[in-house]
């Protein structure tokens, strides 16, 4: 395994010494198990493999689909050999690298950034940026380079949804460019002018300031956040017309809308023509009620709350004591059903009745965090300290704030482990193993007993009639029974 060679074979070396004579009967290969300290388990290459290291600090792993490993929380890497993505994490969030078929991207929030499209060859046209702030640099697709020292001067090409962007001394002063539109900025954003054959603007924030897209819209404000005149989707069979004198009072009404608004946000109401629907807010968000064809809320928050759509249903009491919701999901033909309790705490549910396929999630904060996947497999965290599930946090941190781990593979093994793998235990089949570190282990299967102490400083092993006693890591000192069996390495 690439992750394995000479990062840890020192280790790895030294602990296999000790663990003489440690195969299991199901076919797993070598195990040795000195957990918190190390723990190893090394089968075929078929089959996955793992390394335990100093509790949850260290850990690598591979099979045929993926391979990885953590020097927790500092630094992961993770090989997707189905997708043909690498990714490396450091001090996650803020680092990552990641390589695919598509694109090398690089980021260390806020210092580097970089992107390389790979699908794209020179010939045709490659794009690509790379940052180490405050320097920055980068090409268009069409080979033009671009750079800069923020904030002193610099140039970007093709970035942030502009042609080009210029700036010298920002915020004093800035330029952009898009579609034969010109931006100019100075003591950013206190005076800025556009000038264009679709587009102008102008402003002098927060005195006055107005900008205009031909057909499109027409916006304009006065003593900024006080009077505000928008004219929108002009471009629309139903244009819209909005002004305000914030917060006493908002106006936004079209041939299909009406929207009034008194001391914002506590007075709202809303009408849609179109859809005969109407909102009242009395005041926000104490009181709501709207009501459509289709559609019903009724709203007293925080003591009860009751929203009625044509694809779902939601109710709460006491918020954020009780939530119930409901929802049907037509696109992937699946009904999802959740409670909340104190917002964090839930239990999600969600069927596919066609495939006869179920999906749930259990959060019981801060003390444990359950999943049953759609495939057959599950796990158990104790405790879930961190209400989140996002793969790069699971990585790097997650195995340092558990005590106690379950797994469950989609062929019905089994996997559980106490104090970072001073407990184990596993199941496959009728195969089953207790193990308590080195100290004490007992494997049973199929016509098949084996108990071990310290690794063999006493062992009992029976396979069918045949029975055995290892003394002193000396294997068969007392042998019995019908057919001498001779014990694996």
């Amino acid at each position: 395994m690439e992750w394995g060679k000479g990062f840890f074979l020192p280790i790895v070396l030294i602990f296999s010494l000790l663990g003489t004579g440690c195969a299991a009967f199901n076919g797993q290969g070598r195990r040795d198990n000195f957990s918190p300290l190390f723990f190893n388990q090394a089968g075929q290459k078929e089959t996955k493999q793992e390394v335990d290291a100093i509790g949850p600090f260290y850990s690598a792993y591979s099979n045929p689909k993926e391979e990885g490993w953590a020097v927790r929380p500092l630094l992961s890497y993770h090989h997707d050999r189905e997708k043909e993505t690498k990714e490396w994490q450091f001090l996650y969030p803020l680092g990552k690298y990641r390589l695919t078929p598509e694109e090398k991207y690089t980021q260390f929030i806020p210092i580097i950034s970089g992107h390389k499209n790979l699908k794209e060859t020179p010939e045709d046209g490659q794009k690509k940026d790379f940052g180490f702030f405050p320097v920055f640099w980068g090409k268009t697709k069409t080979g033009e380079p671009y750079a800069g020292l923020f904030p002193i001067y610099g140039r970007f090409k093709e970035r942030f949804g502009r042609d080009e962007i210029t700036f010298f001394l920002w915020p004093l002063y800035s330029t952009a460019r898009w579609e034969g539109n010109k931006k100019t900025t100075i003591l950013w954003p206190i005076l800025s002018w556009t000038k264009g054959d679709e587009e102008q603007a102008f402003r002098l924030w927060p005195l006055y300031g107005y900008e205009k897209k031909r057909g499109e819209y027409d916006r304009s404000f006065v003593l900024w956040p006080f009077f505000f005149h928008y004219r929108e989707d002009m471009d629309t069979d139903a244009p819209k017309t909005k002004w305000m004198l914030f917060p006493l009072y908002i106006s936004e009404t079209s041939d299909i809308e009406n929207k009034k608004i008194i001391l914002w946000p506590f007075f709202n109401y809303y009408h849609d023509r179109r859809n005969d629907y109407t909102q009242w807010d009395m005041p926000w968000p104490l009181i709501q009620y709207a009501k459509s064809e289709d559609y019903n809320v009724k709203k007293f928050w925080p003591i009860f709350s009751e929203k009625q759509k044509p694809d779902s249903y939601e109710f709460s009491l006491l918020w954020p004591v009780y939530e119930y919701s409901k929802e049907n999901m037509e696109e992937d033909k699946a009904e999802k059903t959740t409670y909340r309790f104190l917002i964090i705490n839930k239990s999600e549910t969600t069927v596919w009745p066609e495939k006869k396929e179920e999906e749930s999630v259990t959060r019981v904060w801060p003390l444990f965090y359950l999943k049953s996947r759609r495939d057959g497999s599950a796990f158990l965290h104790f405790p879930a300290i961190i209400p989140l599930e996002d793969e790069g946090f699971e990585r790097n941190y997650g195995p340092i704030l558990r005590l106690y781990e379950y797994e469950k593979d989609k062929e019905g093994g089994e996997k559980s482990k106490l104090l970072w793998g001073i407990y184990r235990h596993e199941i496959k089949g009728d195969w089953s193993l207790v193990e308590l570190s080195c100290l004490l282990s007992w494997e049973s299967g199929a016509n098949m007993t084996r108990v071990t102490l310290a690794e063999g400083l006493f062992e009992y092993l029976r396979k069918k009639a045949h029975k055995a006693i290892k003394l002193f890591y000396v294997p068969d000192v007392i042998t019995w029974g019908e057919k001498e069996v001779t014990l694996p390495d």
